[in-house]
């Protein structure tokens, strides 16, 4: 079972436009002696659902799947709490409070050349609740309070736009200040026009953009996707090396307040944090089989109520190193920090190559040297994780397909076409 509420606000022209939201449902999950699983789920609750008639529907899929080798959720036991629920969240003064010092944070940091175009906010709060016949019963709520921030930047004729984006679990973890500051500094980098020759170059991809490599490669983290076509990365047994030694590659479902954590999965099962890459060497792939022989790496997730339990990861995320940014950048030399990015199409996660437009910063042993509007870096999966010089200790989560994590991250492996 599932309900969730939340409440919308949007910021622009100078008016802010409110609305709410609430949503409820509960999905029966069938097991059959014989592996066949069946899926069935009702929007709503109270008396106006029939459990017969949503039984009868999971029974319906069942007799549609074809036999495997699916078990009920073990029994009885004690789910974790990981904080990942802030009454706050329910409170309107809160969230506008928030929204006024992003606006006044972009007021005073853009100095009239860089203005708010629009903000969203979105915060709402969720509980989950499961039972199995097998004895296990648990619950937990949850908040999330998500910000898109967008920008514009004016210089003489030109005009370019900015966006960005910040999630998180407790309100008073959000840095509304910081936030916007940033952003606004990210916009105005946008105005520079510099531009960078073709060939190799050292990139810096701040978190946010390191992320879109998690997402870029997480498909290539499954169990058989070498063997299905479906992998940038080549073939390794656990304890290969697959990258250098500066990456670990962590699926954690268990960390406190995380975006993506689960005290239990959408079967009622435990969860557990997996390592995948350990100091560069394979680790165990998300769907394997795991050492004690008891149920598969990873856990298992329902986008809604309506949706059958699917494996996926939970808080992937490159662990964080041990040097701040600014003393990796120090040390770097000539380094291209990536602020912003999108995600080219470039023959898929099975080919290996990813492609980024991206706005920079010039930086020459850690100091600023100008702002590059638009450059396309173009590198391959298996090349850039074997090319991670350092990671920083500045480690953050994004919502990007969903919940990835990283620090900042310098890499040899781009190169400008």
């Amino acid at each position: 079972y599932k309900e969730s509420h939340h409440r919308r606000w949007l910021v622009s022209s100078g008016e802010t436009v409110r609305t709410a939201a609430r949503e409820s449902g509960f999905a029966v999950r069938l097991f059959r002696a014989d592996g066949r699983v069946g899926h069935g789920s009702a929007s709503g609750c109270g008396t106006g659902i029939q459990l017969s008639a949503v039984l009868e529907a999971a029974g319906r899929a069942a007799d549609r799947c074809s036999p495997g080798q699916a078990s009920l959720p073990p029994g009885a036991w004690e789910p974790p709490d990981l904080d990942l629920f802030d009454p706050t969240m329910e409170q309107v003064p809160a969230v506008e409070g928030l929204l006024l010092r992003m606006e006044n944070a972009v007021l005073e940091e853009g100095r009239g050349e860089v203005e708010l175009h629009s903000l969203l906010a979105i915060a709402g709060t969720s509980r989950v609740a499961m039972a199995t016949s097998a004895g296990f019963s648990g619950s937990y709520s949850t908040s999330l309070v998500t910000v898109f921030l967008a920008l514009r930047a004016r210089r003489g004729g030109d005009l370019v736009f900015h966006r960005s984006a910040v999630a998180t679990r407790h309100l008073a973890a959000l840095d509304a200040d910081r936030v916007a500051r940033r952003a606004v500094r990210h916009a105005r980098l946008k105005l520079d026009g510099g531009v960078v020759g073709s060939g190799p170059v050292r990139v810096a991809l701040e978190p946010r953009i390191a992320c879109l490599l998690l997402e870029h490669l997480a498909p290539s983290l499954h169990h058989g996707a070498v063997d299905r076509g479906r992998s940038s990365l080549p073939a390794a047994k656990p304890g290969e090396p697959i990258a250098a030694t500066a990456v670990t590659l962590v699926d954690d479902p268990l960390l406190r307040r995380g975006l993506g954590s689960l005290p239990f999965d959408g079967e009622g099962r435990p969860t557990a944090r997996h390592l995948l890459i350990r100091k560069g060497l394979q680790g165990v792939l998300l769907g394997a089989p795991t050492a004690n022989g008891e149920g598969q790496a990873g856990a298992t997730q329902r986008l809604s109520f309506t949706d059958p339990p699917r494996r996926a990861p939970s808080n992937l995320h490159f662990a964080r190193g041990e040097r701040s940014p600014r003393n990796i950048l120090a040390d770097a030399g000539s380094v291209l920090r990536v602020t912003g990015a999108t995600l080219l199409g470039r023959g898929g996660p099975a080919s290996g190559e990813i492609a980024l437009s991206a706005t920079a910063e010039r930086l020459e042993s850690g100091e600023p040297a100008g702002g590059v509007r638009q450059v396309t870096l173009v590198g391959r999966i298996g090349d850039l994780l074997a090319g991670v010089l350092e990671v920083g200790n500045d480690l953050s989560f994004h919502l990007r397909g969903g919940v990835m994590g990283s620090p900042t991250v310098v890499l040899d492996g781009m190169r400008v076409p």
